[in-house]
C-alpha cells in the first residue's frame, strides 16, 4: 500500500496504536489461525 496521512491524522493513529498494542497483538494472531476477528475502540 502507498500513500499519505496529514500529519494529524497520523498522530492520532500512532496514539490509538500505542493504547491498543496487546488488542492488535491478540487479533494479529487470530488472523494468522483465520479466526475471527475481536472488535477494538477507536480514540474517543
Amino acid at each position: 500500500m502507498e500513500g499519505r496521512l496529514p500529519p494529524r491524522v497520523l498522530g492520532l493513529v500512532q496514539e490509538w496504536r500505542e493504547y491498543h498494542k496487546a488488542e492488535l497483538n491478540e487479533d494479529w494472531n487470530l488472523a494468522r489461525m483465520r479466526k475471527a476477528l475481536k472488535p477494538i475502540k477507536p480514540l474517543e
